[in-house]
């Protein structure tokens, strides 16, 4: 289990620890699976079968529009003009702005009164006259350029023509009105009320908590969850040093405020949507979504968004992947079909809405009544997907590509769907439009656009589903699994493991206006979440209680940036052709993207973070990569630096796995460097740094 204490071998160490990483990670998902032992708290109370429905589900919900850009000031000249840098993983771009009274919104972080260079703020610019923004991109190198500037120009470019309106028809949308800002918000007090019910549960289960961790195993781990890269090794030492008692709730702070939280984020959404791993250009949906998490939208907007996004799009074609000139309407692009009188599928939109937003599987009951909750039928999937039922595509004429058309649905008339013939049971049957989790049918009072009606049904704040799901999903993020597990299968007869807990974070959720930033703040100031991962013998068996915390594996996504941040190469090769006899592969897919889907888990589910999917050929990838052998950048500074071998031995420790060696490990790695007394300073920084980046410590969050 203590996958993060043993170096005992020099050449052979990797492998070894990778064999004990696989056993552990083995271990792990046979505890997993256990029933829960017997004691357990029982439920406070049997959540219903199906949500009640709002009170108003075609209410406007409060929102206001993103911001044009959220970065760091670089410049500023008060009343005239605005300067942001923006990092993504392209790299850094600035953005010059002309400051229009009353017409350039300029909105700064907490407890700050003036604009300052340096701070984090966002910025709506002049809409109305585009010109007064002229954007400026630079490509500049640094921590936030995760990636180089090198990714596959847009494959399915389709800019709208001048005066081409979005949408035809005269029905819009309501209008979302500006947010007022929420005051009271206190995450320490939530923490201590979630440890209260995990240190009663504990008691009842008697089970002893183990001790919290130390400082190297915290930063690792925080840093991993929230900004999805390893720390770099100044704020290590720095952390290391700082004799602050409110250090780890700075430091928590800091990375949400870094563009390395939205980024993480949008890049895990990114892959949740797009499930089934289809080639799509997902760059855009990535730089937007981070920017919407960064400037602190609230989850519902964004979801709102994802469900009721427009634009037009192309499928796939020879040597091209699938875009849209709307990044948020990734969402609806993998829900439709291509062919001929195809478009939009109800069917898949419905499904994909109940699993990502409100956490229940309504997709097993496309074809039959649901197997596991008895209260959902047939007919109620078909009625969910009915609100998608007017969305059609359309080819704009001359113009390339696709565009999506909704037709609002009449006034005081039914609105119904066929069950068409692949669902095999019922089909030709006509099915009414209702909400889930209620009887009578959806009949608008006035002309409307149903699946805008449903959006807002789906991310309302009295929707019971909505609020649990994001708790649910967020705490399975950090702890590795969720209180409902899994966690796109709210029912009642899966009850969450701490149902006092769900019901706090779900109630913080509304509170907080869906803020994800104080979610997260305070699920990360939990004692529980700061627990070691090393169980104690009277522990080592609980999966369910949270006695310590959950060894989880890496996305292949942070394991990429990490390596990166490890090594000081640019990009990594690892996964790519040896030999250019792929162009095609090297021409429209970035290094990162190769890489991932070399060591991704299966198509068609999301990866368990405590089970270890890769294998074999993953392992001897990393192993044998030409580029990973070679004396690496972090290497060579190391060996040019003029430090002493120990103390070169010691950063890349730090640098690699954010800790010290212990002792046995320093020996262990000075004999292991005596036998190569031959070779360069650089040569044997490297060696060493190979073992580090092999060795499963590397590879998980622990």
């Amino acid at each position: 289990m203590a996958l993060h204490r043993s170096l005992t071998a020099a050449l052979a160490l990797a492998m070894a620890l990778l064999v004990a990483g696989n056993a552990s990670a083995q271990r792990g998902n046979e505890r997993q699976k256990a029933t829960p032992a017997e004691g357990a708290v029982p439920p406070a109370d049997a959540a219903p079968a199906r949500a009640a429905r709002p009170a108003n589900p075609q209410a406007a919900d409060q929102q206001r529009d993103p911001p044009t850009v959220t970065g760091t000031v670089v410049a500023y000249e008060a009343g005239k003009s605005i300067t942001i840098e923006t990092r993504n993983r392209n790299g850094a771009k600035k953005s010059e702005f002309a400051i229009v009274k009353e017409k350039t919104k300029i909105e700064l972080p907490p407890r700050q009164a003036e604009i300052k260079v340096g701070m984090t703020l966002s910025v709506w610019a002049d809409k109305e006259n585009p010109a007064t923004a002229a954007r400026i991109g630079a490509n500049s190198p640094g921590r936030g350029n995760r990636r180089p500037n090198n990714r596959p120009a847009n494959p399915n470019p389709s800019p709208r023509p001048a005066g081409d309106a979005p949408q035809a028809e005269a029905i819009k949308p309501p209008p979302r009105p500006a947010r007022q800002p929420v005051a009271g918000l206190d995450p320490l007090a939530v923490a201590q009320k979630i440890d209260r019910e995990i240190d009663a549960a504990l008691a009842v289960a008697k089970l002893p908590a183990s001790p919290r961790s130390d400082d190297a195993e915290f930063i690792r781990r925080v840093y991993l969850d929230i900004a999805g890269v390893i720390p770099p090794a100044e704020k290590v030492s720095a952390f290391f040093d700082s004799q602050d008692s409110d250090k780890r709730a700075r430091l928590i702070d800091e990375l949400l405020a870094s563009p390395d939280y939205g980024l993480h984020f949008a890049d895990l959404w990114c892959d949740r949507i797009n499930v089934k791993d289809l080639p799509i250009y997902r760059e855009p949906f990535v730089d937007w979504m981070a920017g919407s998490l960064n400037a602190g939208r609230g989850w519902d907007e964004i979801v709102l968004d994802l469900l009721t996004a427009e634009g037009r799009f192309n499928f796939i074609t020879r040597g091209k992947r699938l875009g849209t000139d709307d990044p948020q309407a990734l969402f609806l692009l993998l829900n439709t079909e291509e062919g001929q009188g195809k478009g939009p599928n109800p069917a898949w939109l419905a499904g994909e809405s109940g699993r990502l937003f409100l956490g229940v599987q309504i997709q097993c009951a496309e074809c039959h009544d649901h197997p596991f909750t008895p209260s959902w039928k047939q007919a109620d999937f078909w009625g969910l997907a009915a609100f998608f039922g007017r969305l059609r595509t359309e080819n704009p004429g001359q113009q390339q590509g696709l565009h999506w058309q909704e037709s609002p649905a009449p006034a005081s008339e039914p609105v119904s769907i066929a069950i068409p013939a692949t669902s095999l049971k019922n089909v030709g049957q006509t099915i009414p439009a209702r909400l889930l989790g209620l009887d009578e049918q959806y009949q608008p009072a006035s002309p409307e656009l149903l699946r805008h009606s449903l959006a807002r049904w789906i991310t309302a704040a009295d929707n019971p589903l909505f609020a649990k799901a994001t708790a649910n999903r967020t705490w399975a993020h950090f702890f590795g699994r969720g209180l409902v597990n899994p966690v796109d299968d709210l029912r009642q007869d899966n009850q969450p493991s701490h149902p006092a807990v769900l019901e706090l974070l779900a109630g913080e959720l509304r509170k907080s206006q869906f803020d994800l930033k104080h979610l997260i703040r305070c699920l990360c100031l939990t004692s529980a979440y700061q627990r070691t991962s090393q169980p104690l013998p009277e522990n080592e068996d609980d999966n369910t209680k949270y006695s310590h915390m959950a060894i989880k594996t890496i996305s292949p996504g942070v394991l990429y940036d990490s390596l990166k941040a490890a090594t000081g190469w640019p990009e990594m090769k690892v996964g790519l052709p040896e030999r250019r006899t792929k162009l095609t592969v090297i021409s429209l897919f970035t290094p990162r993207e190769v890489f991932v889907d070399f060591f991704r888990a299966a198509q068609g589910e999301e990866a368990d973070p405590l089970e270890y999917e890769q294998g074999i050929p993953q392992a001897l990838k990393l192993m044998n990569a030409a580029q990973l052998n070679r004396v690496a950048p972090v290497a060579q500074r190391l060996a040019e630096s003029g430090a002493g071998r120990d103390q070169i031995v010691e950063q890349l420790f730090v640098t690699t796995l954010a800790r010290r060696s212990s002792p046995a490990e320093a020996q262990t790695m000075a004999a292991f460097l005596d036998r190569r007394a031959g070779e360069s300073a650089q040569q044997q920084a490297s060696a060493v740094l190979w073992i580090l980046i092999n060795s499963a410590e590397f590879g998980s969050n622990h």
